[in-house]
């Protein structure tokens, strides 16, 4: 059984975590994985002395500058057409605006939750890459104007917001091993049908379908959370002692 994340699955040979496979997966398979996308969702906890924020809202979301071009097609009825992501390694490596809503961020208000005055943020790439790479010099300037931004409106909003006293942020797309958070949906992906082939996996070695894929890539229901990987390896396991019960001895 094969747990690795899919963003390892995924590597060319020669480079750190891939895994080499002899002989080589079926093309079936590893046309699967090309058809798919590992995805980078951040986490960033803010610690605070105190909360300036609205303390009665469990949550606030910081929505980007909309894209033009793609609302204009949504708008007309032809967004399967011509739609392209832009993202190039450039543009991960470049300082993101942090005058505008460039990137969306979810606040998820601690304080709401537990009493503690701090903020959790998710934020997804390029934002992510870039933020982890260098966290305590690069989170707390993009997300200081989309705070300040929101608190704007309160009463007794502070001039000037005061800096976290804390900053703690995940650091998955660093991790040679991880490199992202779990499997995402893009443009032109083939998600079910991929999904489909690494559960239904047959062709490797002697066709037997021995060789098995569990995690979070490898479920429908349940993808990209613990729970949808622990329900896949359940279900590698029922499958395993499916076969040794009705293997001749």
């Amino acid at each position: 059984i094969c747990t690795a994340p899919l963003s390892i699955l995924k590597l060319q040979k020669n480079e750190v975590g891939s895994i080499e496979w002899s002989p080589k997966l079926p093309k079936q398979i590893s046309s699967a994985l090309d058809n798919l996308s590992f995805s980078a969702l951040g986490k960033i906890l803010f610690e605070f002395d105190e909360v300036f924020w609205p303390k009665d809202s469990d949550r606030f979301f910081c929505l980007p500058d909309y894209d033009a071009e793609m609302y204009n097609k949504v708008k007309r009825g032809d967004a399967d057409s011509g739609i392209e992501i832009r993202t190039s390694e450039k543009d991960i490596q470049s300082a993101p605006d942090a005058e505008g809503f460039t990137h969306p961020v979810l606040f998820l208000n601690v304080y709401r939750m537990s009493g503690a005055p701090a903020l959790a943020c998710l934020i997804s790439n390029p934002l992510t890459k870039w933020i982890e790479a260098d966290p305590q010099n690069r989170a707390w300037p993009v997300i200081k104007p989309l705070l300040a931004k929101i608190v704007s409106s309160l009463p007794n909003a502070p001039k000037d917001i005061p800096a976290p006293k804390s900053i703690t942020c995940t650091n998955w797309t660093t991790d040679p091993y991880a490199r992202g958070s779990y499997t995402g949906l893009t443009v032109h992906d083939e998600f079910e049908d991929g999904i489909q082939t690494l559960i239904d996996a047959k062709g490797i070695f002697d066709g037997k379908g021995r060789v098995r894929f569990a995690g979070e890539h490898c479920i429908l229901q349940g993808s990209g959370c613990a729970h949808g990987a622990w329900l896949s390896g359940a279900r590698e396991a029922a499958e395993i002692v499916k076969r040794i019960n009705n293997s001749k001895l």
